[in-house]
């Protein structure tokens, strides 16, 4: 019951911010790609919080299995499975703020790095790389850059075949576990 309370709660935390369109339509859209590996272990889920200049945000998340339902899965192994986010948002400039991942009753809060920038522009892509989570499953990724196979994922999800797309691979600055918040629930 405490996790269910607190994944609420959560929830309704990130869920109180003025929210995105990240399937905005204007004539000034572009897109952003990023993906998600993880372990299989039961009741995963990663998310990344990103804010635009006015303060908007939005969230690339990925959710192996829950009670209130899991993501679609893009691939699939012995060991891990992950999906392909795809946005498409207004052009300008974007900032990830928070990024958190959850194992069962552990939650692995990272909230404490200098926000990472990075750049939509209008009828282009921007990719941001694969989070992988380390075998040891404690909390530590890394930034991987799976740009074909995220890319071609990303085409049969609506991204446009001809599009450019510019790298802009995440800092793993933000993934570092020093100082920032684990919190476990008994």
């Amino acid at each position: 019951m405490k996790k269910l309370i607190l994944s609420l709660f959560s929830m309704l935390l990130v869920s109180g911010c003025a929210t995105l369109n990240t399937q905005y339509q204007g004539d000034d859209s572009g897109y952003a790609v990023m993906s998600f590996y993880i372990k299989n272990h039961n009741f995963a889920g990663d998310y990344v919080v990103y804010e635009n200049e006015k303060g908007e945000s939005g969230r690339f998340y990925y959710r192996k299995d829950a009670a209130w339902g899991r993501s679609e899965r893009d691939f699939d192994d012995e060991s891990y499975n992950g999906r392909v986010e795809l946005h498409q948002l207004k052009a300008g400039k974007y900032m990830i703020t928070k990024y958190e991942q959850i194992q069962g009753a552990r939650t692995f809060e990272y909230e404490d790095f200098e926000p990472y920038s990075f750049e939509i522009k209008k009828n282009e892509a921007t990719y941001l790389g694969e989070l992988t989570e380390y075998i040891d499953g404690i909390g530590r990724l890394k930034v991987v850059d799976k740009f074909e196979r995220d890319t071609q994922i990303a085409k049969q999800k609506g991204l446009p075949e001809n599009i450019m797309i510019n790298k802009q691979l995440m800092n793993e600055s933000m993934l570092k576990l020093g100082g920032s918040r684990y919190i476990q629930i008994q």
